[in-house]
């Protein structure tokens, strides 16, 4: 069950990013919907699983945007490692440090990918825009990321104390 709602989770945040976010761009800055849910994966189910679903969201992402496959689903693979060392060494449950953890995936995340079109040669524009763009995207989806937090903070609260209700 559990699963069946992460996939609906998912589904939703790429049909929002691909119909959605042109709506509310900034210039040509968009905030990053899949990399929320990808972070409250990781952040709420950690482990090879939350690896494995964020990988083939990164994939999905691959598959939506013209490219090379397997750059954006190799940045969220190793982006998600990596937060998920850092939630096991330091408590992100405050709502400020899920925002911010959010914020730096989606800019390290634009950052990599980016920078490593530009490498490969698919990216007809300079490291230094790259740098920025990803700097702004960071920010616009930490933005958005709070009452998507408040959101699953609230749920997952009242998740536990019904939990807690039913064990007295």
């Amino acid at each position: 069950m559990r699963y069946a709602i992460i996939a609906i989770l998912i589904y939703l945040a790429v049909a929002l990013q691909t119909v959605f976010a042109d709506v509310i761009q900034i210039g040509r800055i968009a905030p990053q919907i899949p990399v929320l849910v990808a972070v409250a994966v990781l952040l709420l189910h950690r482990g090879t699983g939350a690896l494995l679903i964020v990988a083939a969201m990164g994939l999905l992402e691959d598959t939506l945007w013209p490219g090379r496959l397997g750059i954006a689903m190799a940045w969220y693979l190793l982006l998600g490692w990596g937060l998920v060392e850092i939630a096991e060494r330091f408590d992100l449950r405050p709502l400020g440090r899920r925002v911010a953890a959010t914020g730096a995936f989606a800019c390290l995340l634009a950052l990599g990918v980016g920078a490593t079109r530009s490498v490969l040669g698919e990216a007809t524009v300079g490291l230094a825009w790259i740098a920025t763009s990803a700097a702004a995207i960071g920010l616009y989806t930490a933005a958005a990321a709070v009452p998507f937090w408040f959101v699953l903070g609230w749920a997952e609260s009242a998740y536990y104390h019904r939990r807690a209700h039913y064990q007295i």
